[in-house]
């Protein structure tokens, strides 16, 4: 029994190795794109003319099986029974589309929209690109002129916040600094002391 085994073990290895050989060899002319499939199929596995088309039938429906299981997988969606497809490049695709063909503008624009009947004049307001710079043609009046309330009790009241402010402000002059600061401390200091920058001032 064992040198019955042995040949037949040896002679599918053998078979095994060769349709190995072949499908290395078919890979790599499809990914050079030397010859067509067909060729490869007669030539290479020996098929006649309807082998190889059944063949071709049966790898396409194997493709959509593999689409099936892959839809109710991911999508919990069998295109079989619901005939639509969720989830693919081409549904993602076609909900942008659709998404952009929303909106836009009305035909003839938006009233007010695009550029103006007339062009502006250079160097003055009435042109957003020809403000003068340099004020060479408009009057420029101080900002305390801007608003219309110049009297009012709402400027006195910020006038006199602004007065209240500066006076709780206390400020030392040099005199006083000078009469705090005693002649020690004055030597411990480095030379880019305050106390020393006030004296030379002084």
């Amino acid at each position: 029994e064992l040198e019955l085994t042995t040949p037949s073990i040896i002679y599918e290895q053998e078979k095994a190795n060769l349709w190995s050989e072949k499908v290395r060899l078919v890979s790599d002319m499809k990914d050079l794109k030397m010859v067509s499939q067909e060729w490869m199929y007669k030539n290479v596995f020996n098929m006649s003319d309807d082998e190889w088309k059944m063949e071709q039938a049966k790898v396409i429906n194997d493709l959509k099986l593999g689409f099936r299981q892959t839809q109710i997988e991911d999508e919990g969606n069998d295109p079989v029974k619901t005939g639509e497809s969720f989830g693919t490049p081409h549904d993602i695709a076609s909900m942008h589309q659709k998404s952009d063909d929303q909106g836009g503008s009305p035909e003839g624009g938006f009233d007010g929209a695009g550029r103006p009947p007339e062009a502006g004049n250079y160097k003055s307001d009435d042109n957003p690109f020809g403000r003068d710079p340099l004020g060479q043609k408009t009057d420029i009046k101080p900002a305390a002129t801007y608003h219309k309330y110049k009297n009012s009790p709402l400027a006195y009241e910020q006038a006199e916040a602004l007065k209240t402010s500066l006076k709780s402000v206390k400020r030392k002059s040099p005199e006083i600094l000078k009469e705090s600061l005693s002649e020690e401390t004055k030597k411990e200091s480095g030379l880019l002391d305050e106390r020393n920058l006030i004296d030379d001032t002084i």
